[in-house]
């Protein structure tokens, strides 16, 4: 049978944070923000930490020995981009709807060989109204570093976030709520640890795709059949797309929900709970406590 992960029980806690803060932003924008609203939100920022870094807004880095970048993002959206000139920085702008206060704005430092980039530190505005509501970050990284990153990591409370055509070795994304979209992307490892909200990904991912989920629906698209796969599902959908030539051996674990392979199968080798395709290469380790998997030919 199978069991709910630490992590997983953490994400359903943040699904019922995030409700009651999207509550508080409706209703909280007066003097009495109950108490639910207040907890919620120091739920969040234990997740995504209010960040004191020395540098604030839009800025111009020096791309020389970054090989890393970490976004932690709350509302609004980011972008990433690749410069069309021959520029060798890293341009991040920043825009909200209104007018920012320096205490309001991002804050972003180099730590060794990584860029970290935070939504700010100000707690009164992490999911109040306010202007920094739906603040927007465009991340515009030089040809040669948006094709060869160490990692990308993503960590976000809610929004919409495009990862455009980045490549890099390992892409983490950490998601409570919101979109996550990216097209023509190459990552070797490609790990997901999702509450609720959306996320569509086309690309090659060459080494392993890992996903803890509670929720949500999650759609990945890959040139390439990854050696590995670890996917957790308690909640919600997920369909993983492969090539037509992919080989691989998917060991389901499965207390409810569905999981369908449209691929040809090995006569004789296969149940409810086991999968051999081609000749089994890839190892694929599948748990749903509920809601649906698909692997289907690309």
């Amino acid at each position: 049978m199978t069991k709910l992960t630490g992590s997983t029980y953490t994400k359903v806690a943040l699904v019922v944070a995030l409700c009651l803060v999207l509550c508080g932003g409706l209703l909280g924008c007066s003097t009495g923000c109950g108490s639910a609203w207040y907890n919620a939100q120091q739920q969040f920022e234990a997740n995504f930490e209010a960040a004191d870094f020395e540098n604030v807004g839009s800025a111009e880095v020096d791309s020389g020995g970054i090989r890393n970048i970490t976004v932690q993002w709350a509302s609004g959206g980011v972008d990433v981009a690749v410069r069309n000139d021959d520029t060798d920085t890293i341009k991040l702008t920043e825009t909200a709807p209104g007018r920012l206060s320096e205490q309001q704005q991002m804050r972003w430092r180099v730590q060794g060989d990584t860029l970290q980039i935070a939504y700010g530190w100000e707690r009164s505005w992490l999911f109040g109204c306010s202007a920094t509501a739906h603040k927007q970050l465009t991340i515009e990284l030089p040809k040669r570093l948006a094709a060869d990153l160490g990692a990308f990591t993503l960590q976000a409370a809610s929004g919409t976030y495009d990862l455009g055509t980045l490549g890099c070795e390992t892409l983490n994304i950490d998601l409570a709520s919101g979109q996550v979209n990216g097209a023509d992307m190459r990552a070797d490892n490609l790990r997901m640890n999702v509450a609720s909200g959306l996320i569509d990904l086309k690309g090659a991912f060459v080494e392993q795709i890992a996903l803890d989920a509670a929720s949500g629906n999650i759609s990945i698209a890959s040139t390439a059949c990854p050696a590995s796969a670890d996917l957790t599902l308690l909640s919600g959908n997920v369909d993983i797309a492969l090539p037509a030539d992919s080989s691989f051996t998917a060991d389901v674990k499965k207390l409810s929900g569905s999981f369908d392979c449209s691929f040809p199968t090995a006569h004789g080798k296969n149940t409810d709970s086991y999968v051999v395709v081609g000749s089994g290469d890839s190892r694929f380790a599948i748990d749903i406590t509920s809601g649906n998997v698909s692997l289907q030919e690309a």
